[in-house]
């Protein structure tokens, strides 16, 4: 029994200093799991390779940064995450070339932020510290913050661009009888590509636009043209749409493209035009 006990305490003496730095062990590898979370998070010290390092309350980063300003941003950051502890910076700031897997990954990255704008379909490759990038915009003012937006990623030393501009355009139009404003149910096939369109595009609101012919008062034709598009818009909320992606308005002009000389029919019809953010924040 005896020799029993002193086995006993003798394991409890090795397994309780075991549990303890078991346990702490534990604590550090999260928080360097945090601290590295929280430098890779910064876009400008993803692409590089850092080390956080845990032991006895201090906190050791390693690594090699391009310049001192990087070093004191990841200081900053890896203070503000673990404020407690004692920091010691090994960082070194070198001319160091960026990781480029980690570049891709970034390049990637900023890639799936910019296709997330609606109408921004592009795709993009990292080779030899250059971003080809290609697809199409809708809005010629994303086409624009595509190339900074590569550019702003350290490793990034130039952007080919071939992003081409394809305007959303709606070239359906639906027609009516002289001085009626009555949607004919032939055109149920022209209603449903609308509200197609608009499933496809579940941001995007459309100008609903009523024209008229030349015969007749100015007055009487604006009135009709609206009452067109008002028609047609009652038309697609019945479909299911929400009336307040559809906006109506009434011209007593042809609509483009429809010249003096041509039938009357052409005139007497709405068109569709997707309103711009511009258009939507007047």
């Amino acid at each position: 029994m005896l020799i029993a006990g002193l086995s006993l305490v003798a394991l409890s003496l090795i397994a309780v200093p075991w549990g303890i730095q078991q346990y702490r062990s534990g604590i550090e590898r999260r928080l360097e799991a945090n601290t590295a979370a929280a430098l890779g998070s910064a876009p400008e010290l993803a692409v590089y390779r850092l080390n956080a390092d845990v032991k006895d309350n201090t906190l050791t980063l390693t690594g090699k940064l391009p310049n001192q300003r990087l070093r004191t941003q990841a200081e900053k950051i890896a203070t503000s995450t673990l404020p407690k502890l004692k920091l010691d910076n090994r960082i070194v700031a070198v001319d160091v070339p960026p990781d480029p897997v980690l570049v891709a990954a970034e390049v990637q990255r900023i890639t799936t932020i910019l296709n997330q704008i609606e109408g921004v379909a592009i795709s993009s490759q990292y080779r030899d510290r250059k971003v080809t990038v290609e697809g199409t915009v809708i809005v010629p003012a994303d086409a624009q913050k595509i190339a900074p937006a590569f550019q702003k990623i350290p490793g990034v030393e130039s952007v080919i661009s071939t992003v081409k501009l394809n305007p959303l355009r709606i070239a359906n139009r639906i027609y009516f009888q002289q001085g009626s404003a009555t949607v004919n149910p032939s055109d149920r096939d022209t209603l449903a590509k609308i509200q197609k369109f608009l499933q496809q595009h579940p941001r995007k609101r459309i100008k609903i636009i009523g024209h008229s012919d030349r015969i007749g008062e100015a007055a009487f034709n604006q009135q009709l043209a609206l009452r067109r598009a008002e028609a047609v818009r009652d038309a697609l909320v019945l479909a299911g749409i929400a009336p307040q992606r559809l906006l109506t308005t009434g011209s007593k002009n042809p609509p483009p493209g429809v010249e003096l000389d041509q039938p009357l029919l052409l005139s007497r019809c709405v068109l569709f035009e997707p309103i711009t953010q511009n258009e939507i924040s007047k």
